[in-house]
């Protein structure tokens, strides 16, 4: 705080130190004023008022000697402060600056900047987006190969895949019916083994018209010495269709509504017979617009088969067949294929379709017992059995080709 003082400033000298005291007398009391009676005191002395007297000679003595020492005090500490030399210049330097400033600098700034940003990184991000998506969209693949819905084929055909021989049969179905991929007609008999759509609009080959492609003359498919398709029956509908020999069909239901066929080539592919309510018996045409309106009817193709009225879709994947309150729809699952590998063999089985009668027996028997006893011992006994007995029968494949 010194600082911006003036460099004028002088300290102000001390006063010269003043000469001590003289020494102070001692007197004594005359021996003739003792009390001799005094253990110590001269004989003789007076008798009394000597014990006052030397208490007081004792304190006069002390205060003389306070008195010495308070002066010979005064005089070293002014003398400590003189020069050496006895000149006037006595330098006491009273600054009794006796460092005061005691700079303990305790340092209260004790850097308690302990950090008290103590990042514990409470962002305790535990990740607790634990995905808890637990894929409710449980697709146990339900599609059991069960393709019911009837609206979707209002596309344009698939093309076919690769055909070597250019016989209508592709590679992949020329081992069903045991021809040669690289023979359009196997058996040398002057018919294409598969099928072809000649300039006259008529459709002709082999298997589109139900016949064996390895076997010349007129054997069909289903012939035991042919042996490519075989006949399977819905007994609980009453139809009937040809299959590839070795092919699978079963129903998908206790109701027997839905039939999947499935090919023992692994191509994706099944076909399926669906049977459906037809309450209020329209056409096959008039079904298939009501399911698909704004369809161009001009379109499409109809399927008079074996004596049912059909129609084919937009996207030949499906024929309809409308009997009575019942409609029959033969369809074809291509999956996601962009070349279907078995149109031949699709083709060959929805025209095979046809219904079938079922088996019915009623018999009837009626006995009448008439017997007429009388006294004259005439006894009339008339038997009358009448037996009537009516087999149903089951109609064999009715294909039109």
């Amino acid at each position: 705080m010194f600082e911006n003082q003036s460099p004028s400033y002088q300290p102000q000298v001390p006063a010269p130190p003043q000469p001590p005291p003289a020494p102070q007398e001692v007197h004594t009391m005359p021996e003739r004023f003792l009390d001799s009676t005094t253990p110590g005191g001269p004989p003789g002395g007076a008798p009394s008022g000597g014990r006052g007297k030397k208490v007081l000679i004792v304190v006069t003595v002390a205060v003389v000697l306070g008195g010495l020492g308070a002066g010979a005090w005064y005089y070293f500490s002014r003398l400590a402060a003189t020069n050496v030399n006895g000149n006037a210049n006595v330098t006491t330097n009273a600054n009794l600056n006796a460092n005061r400033n005691t700079n303990a600098n305790l340092n209260l700034n004790a850097n308690l900047n302990a950090n008290l940003n103590a990042n514990a990184n409470l962002n305790t991000n535990a990740n607790v987006n634990a995905n808890l998506n637990l894929n409710l969209n449980a697709n146990a693949n339900v599609n059991t190969n069960t393709n019911t819905n009837t609206s979707t084929t209002t596309g344009s055909p698939l093309p076919t895949s690769t055909d070597s021989d250019n016989d209508g049969l592709t590679d992949v179905e020329e081992p069903v019916y045991g021809t040669q991929a690289n023979s359009s007609d196997t058996d040398g008999d002057g018919f294409i083994d598969g099928m072809r759509t000649l300039a006259n609009g008529k459709i002709e080959g082999e298997v589109y018209n139900g016949y064996c492609p390895t076997q010349k003359g007129s054997l069909r498919l289903d012939d035991a010495t042919c042996d490519r398709m075989r006949t399977y029956t819905n007994s609980t509908f009453n139809y009937a269709l040809w299959v590839p020999k070795n092919w699978l069909a079963q129903a998908t239901s206790s109701d027997d509504k839905t039939v999947i066929i499935t090919p023992d080539i692994a191509t994706t592919e099944f076909f399926q017979v669906t049977v459906l309510d037809n309450l209020t018996q329209l056409s096959a045409r008039n079904y298939y617009l009501n399911l698909n309106p704004g369809v161009d009817g001009s379109k499409l193709t109809d399927l008079p088969i074996n004596g049912l009225d059909g129609v084919l879709s937009l996207d030949e994947s499906a024929a309809y067949f409308a009997k009575g309150t019942k409609l029959y729809i033969v369809s074809y699952n291509t999956s996601a294929l962009t070349k279907v590998n078995l149109r031949a063999t699709f083709i060959a089985i929805y025209r095979s379709f046809h219904l079938v009668s079922g088996t019915s027996t009623n018999t009837n028997t009626n006995a009448n017992f008439n017997t007429n006893t009388t006294t004259n011992a005439n006894a009339n006994s008339n038997v009358n059995t009448n037996t009537n007995a009516t087999s149903g029968s089951t109609n064999p494949p009715i294909v039109a080709y």
